[in-house]
């Protein structure tokens, strides 16, 4: 009787099924071949994946008012986990607030801010609505934006109608924007190494 029973999957705090073989384990071949490369296991540094399925960092515009993940997200990624890739990144994630693509991307660059993710700056591109929203127009500080301090290589705006009239271009007049986003980088980085 004991075989129509679920076991437990080991090392967790809660009670889980077994997922036996695991989601995303190919099945042998039946004429004999071998797995393919896709399904077999690969070890990149520390790091050993059961699969080379990856699922790629995606911009779901969806962080809440402070840039933080929300239950769209855990429902969403756990949607894609349950089916077995080896690695799952989430959305690009913003090291500053001036940072992000949209008003509602994700965000680094506070304590309350914990996930694992790939780290963004949107550059030309900040401050824009999202992309479901029509117009792509850009998002001023008056409506939670950050129009008026996004940071720029050069003074081409993303939106040329929608230019700020204060936009931090990097030149050699000004060479600071670029340093300071280097280093708001190396920050975010350093506050979540012990993390990994």
């Amino acid at each position: 009787m004991t075989e129509l029973l679920a076991k437990p999957a080991p090392n967790t705090s809660f009670w889980t099924p077994a997922q036996e073989p695991p989601a995303g384990t190919a099945a042998p071949p039946k004429d004999g071949k071998p797995i393919p490369s896709l399904f077999q296991p690969v070890k990149i540094r520390g790091l050993e994946l059961h699969n080379r399925l990856l699922v790629a960092p995606m911009g779901m515009s969806s962080g809440n008012h402070n840039s933080s993940v929300t239950p769209f997200h855990f429902a969403m990624l756990g949607s894609m986990i349950l089916h077995g890739p080896g690695l799952t990144f989430i959305e690009a994630t913003a090291v500053s607030p001036e940072g992000r693509a949209t008003v509602h991307d994700c965000g680094l660059w506070s304590d309350e801010q914990k996930i694992g993710i790939q780290l963004a700056h949107a550059g030309r591109k900040g401050s824009l609505s999202p992309l479901w929203l029509a117009g792509r127009g850009v998002v001023p500080k008056a409506a939670g934006g950050h129009a008026e301090d996004v940071i720029a290589p050069s003074a081409i705006p993303y939106v040329e109608e929608e230019k700020p009239a204060k936009w931090n271009v990097d030149s050699k007049a000004n060479g600071t924007a670029v340093p300071n986003g280097r280093n708001v980088l190396i920050t975010v980085t350093s506050r979540w190494t012990n993390y990994i």
